[in-house]
């Protein structure tokens, strides 16, 4: 009896056991079942989306850290100091002495014009100037002969006062003894006020004379002087004729030819100090707001890097873009010249830590847009929602949408607008 039910629990622990075995290759057959359904499903959908080369976008990294505000332009080189030269009367273009693209010094001649009333005129005005200084010496003359004639005048009457003081002293001592009338002795008196009154009227007509003197010989320098400085004028007016550059440099433009009539202000030529050169670039108005005086600038010339601050920013915009002057703070590398164009970067600032990606094309600072996030394991990409924050230049900030070590494609993406998900093929 025992041994039977001995057999009988034994064969009931192999059924369990039996049982037991089933149920995980069952599960297991399942659960491969499944993940091969579930492989077929996934790559029967990546299979219909659709595919781009991963050669034909761009893809970047969220980087987190201090991102610089950096702001970039295109320009060109100019001459930082360049001159118009116009022509200081109507004349005519008598030679031509040199073309375009000639090296020049401090006072080469340009070319030389010709007017002959600015001749007849400079003629004319030193004759003016001649009769004028030669009026001069005459007043002088004319004038110091009278003051002589005065003092002499004077001299006189003085000499007739004395004789007449001479003569009322003896006929005091006359009129004591009664040889001279009491008439005879007030008229010799009175003879004697009369010549000391007329002295001194004398000598005040002398004084007006020599103050007469100082007023119109002044008078006449002042009318020399005037005609001086005419006849400088008139003296610069022909030297002008012959046109030369006030700066070293170069020769950029002639304006007129041989035998051509230019009027005065007219521009006759233009001159740019050579190897004095400066920046200018256009940057974009959104971004040059960040900019100000003094920052450093770098200045890729294709041939070399310089660097430079910045020195003007132009107040206006122009079609969308603000001027900004950079004087070079380092020499230009050999081979640079005026027109050449130049890439320019500014660092505007400096954010503290946060995550940036390069900008995309239809990336807008403190506005939000949709990027696609690349994800490795599928090989796919899709549309998320990013919040931009500040740009700087080639890179922005990401508030929201993205976090460190995410990949987004940031090249134009305005092919797949109507796909949330991409597939990208290596």
């Amino acid at each position: 009896m025992n041994s039977r039910a001995d057999v009988s629990n034994a064969m009931d622990r192999q059924i369990v056991n039996g049982d037991r075995t089933n149920t995980r290759r069952r599960i297991a057959i399942i659960g491969a079942v499944l993940a091969v359904l579930a492989a077929i499903g996934t790559n029967s959908f990546v299979s219909t989306l659709p595919s781009v080369d991963l050669a034909a976008v761009v893809i970047d990294e969220v980087y987190y850290g201090a991102l610089d505000k950096i702001v970039t332009g295109r320009g060109k080189l100019i001459p930082a100091e360049e001159r118009i030269i116009a022509a200081h009367a109507r004349a005519m273009v008598e030679e031509v002495s040199h073309d375009p693209g000639a090296e020049l010094s401090a006072g080469d001649e340009i070319l030389s014009l010709l007017n002959p009333d600015s001749n007849l005129a400079l003629l004319e005005a030193r004759r003016d100037l001649t009769v004028a200084e030669a009026e001069l010496v005459n007043l002088r003359a004319s004038l110091d002969q009278r003051l002589l004639d005065q003092d002499a005048h004077v001299q006189q009457i003085r000499f007739q006062r004395l004789d007449a003081q001479r003569v009322a002293n003896a006929y005091e001592d006359l009129a004591k003894s009664g040889s001279v009338s009491e008439l005879d002795l007030r008229r010799a008196q009175d003879r004697l006020v009369e010549l000391g009154d007329l002295v001194e009227i004398e000598k005040r007509k002398k004084s007006f004379l020599m103050e007469s003197r100082s007023a119109q010989l002044e008078s006449q320098r002042t009318k020399n002087n005037q005609l001086k400085i005419l006849v400088e004028f008139r003296e610069k007016l022909v030297a002008d004729l012959t046109v030369t550059t006030p700066i070293s440099g170069v020769l950029q433009e002639m304006a007129v030819d041989e035998g051509q009539w230019v009027d005065a202000g007219d521009m006759v030529a233009r001159v740019t100090a050579s190897g004095n050169l400066k920046v200018v670039l256009q940057l974009p108005q959104t971004n040059a707001d960040d900019v100000s005086l003094g920052q450093i600038v770098s200045i890729d010339t294709r041939i070399g890097i310089v660097m430079g601050h910045v020195f003007r920013i132009d107040p206006e915009v122009q079609d969308g873009a603000v001027i900004v002057e950079v004087v070079l703070d380092e020499p230009l590398p050999k081979g640079a010249r005026a027109e050449l164009t130049v890439y320019g970067t500014i660092v505007a600032g400096r954010i503290g830590n946060a995550l940036s990606i390069r900008r995309p094309p239809n990336a807008i600072a403190n506005v939000s847009g949709e990027l696609f996030r690349v994800d490795a394991s599928t090989s796919t990409a899709s549309r998320v929602q990013v919040v931009f924050g500040e740009s700087t230049g080639d890179r922005i900030e990401i508030l929201e949408g993205g976090g460190e070590g995410d990949h987004f494609i940031v090249s134009d993406t305005s092919t797949w607008d109507h796909y949330n998900t991409i597939k990208i093929e290596r």
